[in-house]
This record gives structure tokens, C-alpha cells and sequence, in this order.
């Protein structure tokens, strides 16, 4: 079994711009377009069977939501998915 264990996915309203600013932030060029769609149909054409999926919450208020949203896609897709909770050092929800 072949596990990728660093992937992000975010809401299609806001993935693309998400993933253009991550690769502006570390200057490097995005392949990819930061929905679920596109990493669980490369990723299962690369070989990969399961990934180990996250967001990063860079404020308190949204760790919530990242979570809720990443707790959703699992329930769909528990067979490939396995979700890593959002934290911020800041939030009520520690």
C-alpha cells in the first residue's frame, strides 16, 4: 500500500486561488489545482492507494471549518482518505 502522507485539499470556491498562493508563497509553480477531485484522480493513476489529507488554519476561526470540511470528505471518501485536523496556536478549539 502506498500512502501519500502530505496532501492539501480545500472547498472548489476557493482551491484554485489557494493553491496559486501557496506556490506563490514558496515560489514554486503549482501543477495542481488543490481540489479532491484532482488529487484522488492523479494520485490513484500514480499508484497511490490512501492520503493522508490537511489544511493549514491561519486564524483561529477558521480551524472549525477546515475541520468540519475535511471530517466531511473522509465520511465520503473513508476508503482513500484519512484526515489530519487544523490547529491554530490561538483558537478555542485546542
Amino acid at each position: 500500500m502506498i500512502i501519500d502522507s502530505h496532501a492539501h485539499i480545500f472547498p472548489k470556491k476557493i482551491a484554485a486561488k489557494a493553491a496559486d498562493s501557496i506556490g506563490q508563497f514558496y515560489d514554486i509553480p503549482m501543477d495542481n489545482d488543490g481540489t479532491l477531485n484532482q488529487l484522488l484522480e492523479k494520485g490513484t493513476a500514480a499508484g497511490i492507494d490512501r492520503f493522508l489529507v490537511h489544511s493549514v488554519a491561519t486564524t483561529p476561526k477558521q480551524v472549525d471549518s477546515i475541520n468540519h470540511y475535511i471530517a466531511d470528505k473522509m465520511a465520503q471518501h473513508g476508503d482513500k482518505l484519512i484526515g489530519f485536523a487544523a490547529l491554530h496556536p490561538e483558537s478555542d478549539s485546542i
